[in-house]
């Protein structure tokens, strides 16, 4: 078998198993969606659905809140360094009126995520 034959029959091989994981991924953001649909129609944020005698499937819909803050945006806006703009330092520069919390403000950004959890546990023993 030459080097090109196997080249090209391992280029192959691996771009079809670009595709099938392309295909996955699709597939399981689309069930995740779905068992986070079920769980806001439910009004909860989580669910231990039993699956036979020992196991339970447990869902869980998680929300994570962030803010950041863009150091590089105020440093230009104030003339200082990026170093000096922590948490100490902007409350310093508003407490001196350099800026105001609203100027503040327009460097904050908040990040909304949102992610399903699907995990395979034993069930607990009921004590007699």
């Amino acid at each position: 078998m030459s080097k090109e034959f196997k080249l090209v029959q391992l280029g192959s091989e691996l771009l079809s198993l670009r595709l099938k994981k392309s295909e996955i991924e699709l597939a399981e953001a689309r069930i995740k969606d779905e068992i986070a649909d079920i769980l806001r129609e439910e009004g909860v944020a989580e669910m231990t659905v039993p699956v036979d005698e020992l196991h339970c499937l447990a869902f869980k819909n998680n929300y994570r809140y962030t803010k950041s803050f863009d150091k590089d945006g105020l440093a230009s806006k104030t003339g200082r360094e990026r170093d000096e703009l922590d948490y100490q330092g902007v409350s310093a520069l508003v407490e001196k009126q350099v800026v105001t919390s609203s100027v503040v403000g327009q460097f904050l950004s908040e990040n909304k995520s949102e992610f399903v959890t699907v995990r395979r546990r034993k069930l607990e023993k009921k004590k007699k």
